[in-house]
């Protein structure tokens, strides 16, 4: 060990989750390092569409309603404001693909549906949709972000706190904990996982059990010169989308679709061939008029990682586990901020504040200041 080091908190994993929470400890004051073993995002938010739901999947299987569904406005008012104002948290460097998501149907609305949309009061007819869908359209206020974009505004904001390298435990005990990191002895007040699925195998090496469990999707890019920009929901009767559509951009000339929604989520036991068939016949069902005849089709395997109580429930946003290491988990890209909030009350909770000690700045020579962004998987 050449140095010692002695953070309020110390994060490991270098994803949204753990960027977020990164920015928003400095901001109110704590000295924190975050720790990636390999490149910002390379696990599940590189592989995300980008759309900060505010609950209209949620809408589609029923009312509403519930503390949940308060967590989903608050979240997506939150990040809206902090793309255009930077109240919060300044994300106003992130690229923003569109500022909502379109829903259409390849056939009637459910009444069922209608009367949810109109007591929600947020989806919205539009009157004059894209030239390509067809029937009633509606559109519903979910920013849809480049999440590379945001790895980079917050990895050249914190370039001085950012790790690259293994975590090998020292010791732990139930009040103290301290890691081996990049050649370095770091000893954090609280160690905080925010690996998403590589949670489980970091509290086994720590020893925190972690509960959680994978939920396998089978994504689908298309690539074409033809594809127009286009962010949407397209749904039939009711329940989860049967498609979502977004575009992330022209890679050599070519327009590129990512496709998701109930696909991916029955294609998990399709092989990639049969999964490009039911992709193209997905696409020829719900959206009839646009031109697929020279696409290219590819997929990607994802595995998410969610949270589990021990009696099976899942839920949306935890911080898990006796100090002084917690496990900690938003399994929505948009509810990234309020898991920081969890975080800073249970710290106010165990009486942690900000250390006051010049000694625990972090020299910038102990940290690699060139930390890479995963390379979308769709751009290879």
């Amino acid at each position: 060990m050449t140095q010692e080091l002695r953070p309020d908190v110390l994060l490991i994993g270098g994803g949204v989750a753990g960027l977020v929470c990164l920015d928003r400890l400095v901001t109110a004051g704590f000295e924190a390092l975050l720790v990636e073993r390999r490149a910002l995002g390379i696990g599940q938010t590189a592989h995300t569409q980008g759309i900060l739901h505010s609950g209209l999947k949620y809408l589609l299987h029923g009312p509403l309603d519930g503390p949940m569904a308060e967590e989903f406005r608050v979240a997506a008012s939150r990040w809206r404001s902090d793309l255009q104002e930077g109240l919060e948290m300044d994300l106003r460097g992130c690229r923003l693909h569109s500022d909502r998501v379109l829903v259409w149907s390849s056939g009637p609305f459910s009444p069922e549906l209608l009367e949810r949309f109109a007591a929600d009061g947020r989806p919205k007819r539009v009157e004059a949709p894209p030239s390509f869908l067809a029937g009633e359209v509606f559109e519903f206020p979910e920013p849809v972000i480049d999440a590379f974009s945001l790895l980079a505004l917050l990895r050249d904001r914190h370039r001085t706190r950012i790790f690259v390298g293994e975590v090998e435990p020292a010791s732990t005990t139930d009040d103290s904990v301290c890691v081996g990191v990049a050649g370095h002895r770091v000893e954090p007040r609280r160690l905080l996982l925010t690996a998403g699925a590589g949670n489980q195998a970091l509290g086994q090496k720590l020893g925190l059990a972690v509960s959680m469990r994978r939920l396998p999707l089978h994504m689908v890019v298309v690539r074409s010169a033809e594809l127009p920009p286009f962010w949407g929901h397209g749904v039939v009767g009711e329940g989860s989308p049967e498609l979502t559509v977004t575009y992330h951009g022209k890679h050599r000339g070519e327009g590129m679709w990512y496709l998701g929604g109930r696909l991916s989520e029955e294609g998990v036991e399709r092989t990639e061939e049969e999964q490009i068939d039911a992709a193209k016949a997905t696409l020829a069902r719900m959206l009839p008029n646009i031109g697929i005849g020279g696409a290219r089709f590819d997929t990607l395997r994802v595995d998410r990682a969610e949270p589990v109580r021990p009696d099976g429930r899942r839920f949306e946003i935890e911080v898990e586990g006796e100090s002084p290491v917690w496990a900690c988990w938003p399994v929505k890209l948009v509810l990234a901020p309020r898991l920081a909030d969890r975080v800073l009350k249970r710290l106010e909770e165990e009486g942690i504040e900000p250390s006051s000690e010049p000694a625990a700045q972090v020299s910038t020579s102990t940290v690699n200041r060139e930390v890479e962004i995963a390379e979308a998987p769709w751009a290879t």
